[in-house]
């Protein structure tokens, strides 16, 4: 599914689960959630590609991709294919009001 929008609610910032992570790796968390939403985690590819794509969106090589990947894999916030679990701090959908 492509989507060009997902809400991160208020509450995020305040998370426990959230608050574990480092700056870094809420950001890395964050652009899981947007392939997610551009569908980049949905594409039929090959496992090595797949890595490859989420490496460079990360912008990590694959080494500490893979440290990223048991840090939320650990917390419940991905599965092992890198697709994001436990959406109840997001909201993927369209826009409601205009110019947003």
């Amino acid at each position: 599914m492509s989507n060009p929008w997902f809400r991160l609610h208020h509450e995020f910032y305040k998370d426990p689960v959230i608050q574990c992570l480092s700056s870094e790796n809420q950001r890395h968390y964050i652009v899981i959630l947007c392939m997610k939403c551009d569908g980049t985690l949905d594409r039929e590819i090959s496992l090595s590609n797949r890595n490859r794509i989420i490496c460079r969106g990360l912008g990590l090589d694959q080494e500490k991709a893979e440290v990223v990947k048991k840090i939320l894999l650990g917390l419940k916030l991905i599965d092992k294919k890198w697709q994001p679990m436990g959406l109840s701090l997001i909201h993927i959908s369209e826009p409601t009001r205009l110019g947003m």
